[in-house]
């Protein structure tokens, strides 16, 4: 199965299914992130916007982007503020966005394409 399809189909049940990999990695990024601050942020792998909510605690504006348009609707759905910009999008493909802080969910499956991705994501990062 595709993965845009894949997490489309998950949607619906992603914020009540038992999934310990995603709750760790939300005990893990605000523990990283306590006590810093950003002027904006580029979340990619959003999701259904369960950790969305909270980096707008840490940032002005984020920017929240996912490959899955089910699982933006259920974002859209729990965060109405100007400071979120959703977007669904390949993020391969919006080379043009810069941003202070870049958070990547659910990487760790997809390594492979982190390790060669590196230099893209660094160009992403304002100096």
């Amino acid at each position: 199965m595709e993965v845009q399809k894949a997490y489309n189909a998950w949607a619906a049940q992603y914020d009540t299914n038992e999934n310990k990999t995603r709750d760790l990695e939300a005990i893990a990024l605000r523990a990283i992130l306590k006590g810093i601050s950003f002027n904006a942020c580029l979340e990619i792998g959003c999701g259904t916007g369960k950790n969305t909510a909270w980096l707008l605690t840490k940032a002005e504006h984020v920017t929240a982007v996912d490959l899955s348009d089910e699982m933006l609707a259920k974002a859209q759905a729990k965060i109405n503020t100007e400071k979120v910009q959703f977007h669904q999008a390949d993020i391969m493909q919006e080379g043009s966005l810069q941003t202070d802080l870049l958070i990547w969910q659910h990487s760790v499956w997809c390594w492979s394409i982190l390790k060669t991705s590196m230099p893209f994501f660094k160009s992403l990062l304002k100096p």
